[in-house]
């Protein structure tokens, strides 16, 4: 699970060097990777393996590069909650277009495969922010156990929440509707079902309530649509 908070950092703090592969990197740190995304998925399914924490990134098409945009973690009977660098991802969504928001759902953490209130939460702040006014293409994307989940809002239905929603409140409701996806029996049900999915290797939508949609890929097949 993630919250959001508003970064202490007045500036980007990057190594000189920047390692060649993504890993769990303090914020004061934080390097950019220049990968693509198909280079990069090995990384993130060793992490999804391997890692304490959960840990988030931006992903810049346009350069492929990757910017670590996660701060603090806190973990309370195997529920984390990572905290975000809002005026690292100002910057980028000032300056960019496309983003894709990539963060994993580490396996020793014993989390669900599928996106949290908070995640979906998350998204709809930046919805609301970014991408209701500005036209901004952002893709919003979780790594687990057995593949990739993509969680998209339909532009449309959120429109009313986020005119009539005031900017402060935009991640606190959306993390209300997050509640209603997250517990509905039909991702319930179907989450159940994602290990068989992984092993046929079959891409399918394992929910959609018309506002939110969440869709499983495996990852050979995600690899196979970005090559």
């Amino acid at each position: 699970m993630r919250r959001l908070i508003q970064s202490v950092s007045t500036a980007f703090l990057f190594a000189a060097c920047s390692p060649n592969y993504l890993t769990i990197s303090p914020p004061s740190s934080a390097p950019i990777v220049h990968k693509s995304e198909t280079e990069a998925l090995p990384d993130l399914r060793k992490l999804v393996r391997e890692a304490k924490v959960e840990e988030a990134w931006v992903y810049l098409p346009e350069r492929e590069e990757w910017h670590d945009i996660g701060l603090e973690t806190t973990i309370t009977d195997h529920s984390a909650s990572l905290n975000l660098d809002l005026e690292k991802i100002e910057q980028l969504a000032t300056d960019y277009s496309i983003l894709h928001f990539y963060h994993i759902h580490p396996e020793p953490l014993d989390a669900r495969v599928v996106p949290s209130a908070d995640d979906i939460g998350s998204a709809i702040y930046f919805f609301c922010k970014y991408q209701h006014q500005r036209k901004k293409d952002f893709h919003y994307l979780l790594a687990s156990s057995h593949g990739i989940m993509e969680y998209v809002l339909n532009g449309e239905r959120f429109s009313d929440f986020c005119r009539f929603t005031k900017e402060e409140d935009f991640f606190e409701r959306g993390k209300t509707l997050g509640r209603i996806v997250v517990n509905s029996r039909e991702l319930w049900t179907n989450e159940s079902r994602i290990s068989s999915l992984a092993k046929k290797k079959v891409s399918t939508t394992i929910f959609n309530n018309g506002s939110v949609e969440i869709i499983f890929t495996p990852y050979p097949k995600f690899m196979d649509g970005l090559q």
